[in-house]
């Protein structure tokens, strides 16, 4: 069993070493927006000793938009081969020394200039705090799919902030996760299994105190064809299966099902507000 080790005593005396980890695969079109974003942070209670990205054998201008920054702190890694986001964020893991890792998607950007100060604060003020998950939230959409699921994804969250523990539900990687030492050291994630999901039920299966910051909040684009669809549609059940591999089912079924109302409720609401949208939707799943 995971045991965990207490932070010193003097972490809120000093200020907090933060490592950002970005794995990515043929990003050209985002990812000079995200270092952006990153560098202009506002940093208060903590300083960024590195940005770590892994370029997983990129074949457009990914590496090239990010070299144009020439920021001492960017650190770029590419991978000679495919190797899959899990082997680049266990990489990153594998070179941090920092009290804080913060691992972010590639394809996303920081809604605000104090992203990182709410992200990391929970584990500022509490030493308990091992991980903490952000919020995402769309892009406006610009094509029908776009709009299809933009209105099933706001109706979503409305029906869910109705019970306790909905956050499990809302929670995804593009929303940013921050780890403290006392997780990044000892967590390694096994191949083919959704990142996110597998770190957020091993730190609840190791008794490892999760936060949720809704401030923490980031931006990204929904899927735009039916192929972008279908693609993240079999990327979630593809995890869903997988990760009762390493799991008790207990922790599988408190992460993934939902009260069978729920589903009739934002099905509703979603038909009253716009039934052609809602039927598109229903076609799309």
């Amino acid at each position: 069993m995971f045991q965990r080790k207490r932070l010193p005593k003097t972490m809120k005396d000093k200020k907090i070493t933060v490592t950002i980890g970005i794995p990515a695969f043929n990003e050209e079109a985002n990812i000079g927006k995200l270092l952006q974003s990153i560098f202009e942070q506002k940093k208060t209670f903590f300083n960024v000793k590195s940005v770590i990205l892994v370029s997983d054998a990129s074949t457009d201008k990914t590496v090239a938009k990010a070299k144009s920054f020439r920021n001492k702190k960017l650190k770029i890694i590419q991978n000679p081969s495919r190797k899959g986001q899990i082997y680049s964020q266990n990489l990153i893991f594998s070179l941090a020394k920092t009290d804080v890792v913060v691992i972010l998607e590639a394809d996303t950007i920081l809604a605000k200039k104090d992203y990182l100060k709410e992200l990391i604060l929970p584990i500022y003020r509490k030493k308990s705090v091992c991980l903490v998950e952000g919020y995402h939230v769309p892009i406006h959409p610009c094509v029908l799919i776009e709009k299809v699921l933009f209105l099933q994804l706001r109706l979503d969250r409305k029906v869910l902030q109705e019970y306790k523990n909905h956050t499990n539900w809302i929670f995804a990687g593009r929303g940013g996760k921050a780890f403290s030492k006392n997780v990044y050291r000892y967590l390694v994630w096994p191949s083919n299994v959704p990142e996110d999901v597998y770190a957020h039920i091993w730190s609840q299966s190791n008794d490892i105190k999760i936060k949720f910051s809704k401030s923490a909040l980031t931006y990204y684009r929904l899927p735009h064809s039916i192929n972008d669809f279908v693609k993240e549609r079999r990327k979630i059940e593809s995890g869903r299966n997988t990760i009762k591999n390493y799991f008790p089912q207990k922790y599988v079924d408190e992460y993934y099902k939902r009260p069978a109302i729920i589903k009739y409720k934002w099905l509703f609401h979603m038909f009253l507000t716009d039934s052609i949208y809602c039927i598109v939707y229903l076609g799309l799943k």
